[in-house]
């Protein structure tokens, strides 16, 4: 890796948004590693689904990693949703470095409510 190298030391082409069509839902498959190199793209990504008012199902099951910026991300889209007439649901299945991370938060006595 050379010094000059922008961004994350991993490179953004380990994180991936892909989109489906899912029963009139928007299915959000986020791949790779959601952190603070690539949570903005992610933020950026459901506010603009977020403005069209498209509910939105999460799959986080293809995360190799997520830090306290991705967790925060996901965190306040679940939020929003809740605030509006937006829907999110994140589903059920998650990968092992998101169960890790959001349990170590549970853990740690945050509030986490996927």
């Amino acid at each position: 890796m050379g010094a000059d190298r922008k961004g994350s030391p991993h490179r953004d082409a380990a994180f991936r948004l892909q989109e489906t069509s899912w029963h009139g839902w928007v299915r959000l498959v986020v791949t790779g590693e959601l952190d603070v190199w690539t949570a903005l793209t992610f933020r950026r990504r459901w506010r603009t689904l977020q403005a069209a008012n498209q509910p939105v199902r999460l799959d986080l099951s293809q995360l190799d990693f997520i830090d306290s910026a991705g967790a925060r991300a996901v965190l306040d889209a679940v939020d929003a949703s809740r605030e509006g007439n937006w829907r999110v649901e994140v589903e059920p299945e998650l990968s092992e470095p998101a169960k890790r991370y959001f349990a170590l938060m549970r853990a740690a006595g945050l509030r986490v409510d996927l």
